[in-house]
């Protein structure tokens, strides 16, 4: 803030034209990996049985777990204090990175060897499916080379890159796995290969990035001589917490599917699964915008910047929101049209899955990025009380609610217990620093939105809509949404900012898009 109490603008401009810079490249890259990647889930489900969809998606899950454990919360704790001890120029940071990256070699094999030998337990004991064996000693040896991956593009995170999460964590492991699978296919190899396709594009991937960061000069700084105990255990100190979040995240996402799984069977859990990846499209934005916003607000809260993040946060929130309502509306409104398209007839019956967790979705876009904010406030312990709170009750609600309704239930479970962990995490950010989305020029966008979907959904009571005319209903809809922002006057200053900065990166002249908005500002 500045000396009379008020925030400083430059620095909220400047903020935002950093993460709207960032976000754009990772959302670009996310998109197309997100293509990519579902391109790849309709093969499967289209070339195998729903069985082997089922295999498939059980084993990825429980290969995700293991990821996760093994990277031990430091995938956002290293980025993080990268980034704070990066604005104070401090020397640690040589040491912090060389004693991550050792410990995630460590566990990351570890892991991969548990996996192995544990997989007939697994598949036997835990889902009764012996089918699922194989896949998962396959996926194992994945697991330390997806982690360093992640590992590294943290690090680079940390110094505010993004470009390495596109190239290496969203495209080239995709484009691999893309170009096996067709091979996979055309061959008509069995199933199995499909997880050898997998494992051999992350490793790939892995290879080439070694090659990328050796020219880049970062492998000369991470030495064996580097690793530092005491930098260890403040880092692990930091960053255990948020394993502990992304392990109780992990089981907000995928507790729904293993429960299917063993209460079940392989063709229900291919079905959800369809629907699934579907509805978490809709996280696309704010995940794009918080990957560069984490170590933005770092940066702005090591210099005790609160109302600046708070202005910063308004905005993000409220673009990340107007950008999501839009695609969750068609979602909601067409499901049957839309699963019938990507995976065929035989996954209609996923229609709850795909309306119910896309209402989950869409409430979280609407709170912000309340748990990015938290950690860039260094409160790693609130948001795993937060994540212990949802996880517990989303253990429960399965529990409950898939033995009585199947798909439904725990597509119900998630979006309660996930929607209930956001709202702990948006109460803990008021609590400490007085930050909320919830501003006049938020909830005008908000009625913008109900106007503009009440329209589009009276119009598909009359008229008997096909496929092809929602593409038509799309463009309507933000054709309505959009003149209801003008004419609201939701528009403000800092978002006329970012549209002339996004309009200098794609190189539009004469800035006719912000000419009209500024008429409404």
């Amino acid at each position: 803030m500045t000396v009379d109490g008020s925030v400083d603008t430059a620095i909220i401009n400047e903020s935002l034209q950093k993460v709207a810079k960032g976000a754009g490249l990772v959302f670009i890259g996310m998109v197309i990996g997100m293509i990519f990647g579902f391109v790849n889930r309709i093969l499967i489900a289209r070339y195998f049985t729903k069985a082997d969809y089922g295999i498939f998606s059980l084993s990825f899950v429980i290969v995700n777990v293991c990821i996760t454990v093994s990277l031990l919360g430091l995938q956002q704790g290293l980025t993080r204090q990268i980034a704070y001890h990066h604005n104070k120029n401090d020397s640690r940071i040589n040491k912090i990175v060389s004693t991550a990256v050792q410990i995630i070699l460590i566990s990351s094999i570890s892991l991969s060897i548990i996996l192995i030998f544990s997989s007939d337990f697994l598949s036997v004991k835990i889902f009764h499916d012996f089918s699922l064996k194989m896949p998962l000693k396959i996926f194992a040896v994945s697991i330390p080379f997806f982690a360093l991956i992640m590992i590294f593009v943290s690090i680079f995170r940390g110094f505010g890159n993004v470009k390495e999460k596109v190239f290496f964590q969203d495209l080239a492991r995709n484009v691999f796995f893309l170009s096996f699978l067709f091979f996979v296919i055309a061959l008509n190899l069995p199933f199995v290969y499909v997880i050898y396709a997998f494992t051999a594009s992350v490793a790939i991937t892995f290879v080439i990035f070694i090659f990328y960061i050796y020219k880049k000069g970062l492998l000369s700084k991470i030495k064996l001589k580097d690793f530092d105990m005491q930098e260890g255990k403040k880092l692990l100190f930091f960053s255990l917490p948020l394993l502990g979040v992304f392990m109780l995240n992990m089981i907000m996402n995928w507790t729904d599917t293993l429960m299917l799984g063993y209460y079940k069977s392989s063709d229900i859990v291919g079905l959800y699964n369809a629907a699934s990846p579907l509805a978490r499209l809709l996280s696309i934005f704010l995940t794009s915008l918080g990957f560069i916003y984490m170590p933005i607000i770092s940066l702005l809260y090591s210099q005790n910047l609160i109302g600046e993040i708070k202005k910063v946060y308004q905005i993000i929130t409220k673009w990340v929101f107007s950008f999501t309502l839009p695609f969750s509306m068609i979602f909601l409104l067409f499901p049957k049209a839309i699963l019938t398209f990507f995976f065929g007839s035989k996954y209609v019956e996923a229609v709850p899955v795909l309306q119910f967790l896309s209402i989950c979705f869409l409430f979280h876009s609407f709170l912000g990025p309340q748990g990015e904010t938290l950690l860039a406030m260094g409160k790693s312990k609130y948001l795993s009380y937060a994540a212990v709170t949802g996880a517990v009750l989303n253990v429960a609600l399965n529990a409950s609610l898939i033995p009585m309704m199947g798909l439904a239930g725990a597509a119900i479970a998630t979006m309660i217990s996930w929607d209930l962990a956001q709202i702990i995490n948006l109460l803990g950010l008021y609590h400490y620093s007085k930050i909320q989305p919830f501003t006049v020029q938020y909830l005008k966008p908000v009625m913008g939105a109900v106007i503009a979907t009440s329209i589009i959904y009276l119009i598909t009571k009359w008229i008997s809509i096909k496929f092809w005319a929602l593409p038509l209903l799309f463009v309507l809809y933000i054709f309505i949404y959009g003149l209801s922002l003008l004419f609201t006057k939701s528009v403000e200053k800092e978002d006329i900012e970012m549209v002339l900065m996004i309009e200098n990166r794609l190189g539009i002249e004469n800035h006719f898009i912000s000419k009209i908005v500024r008429r409404f500002v």
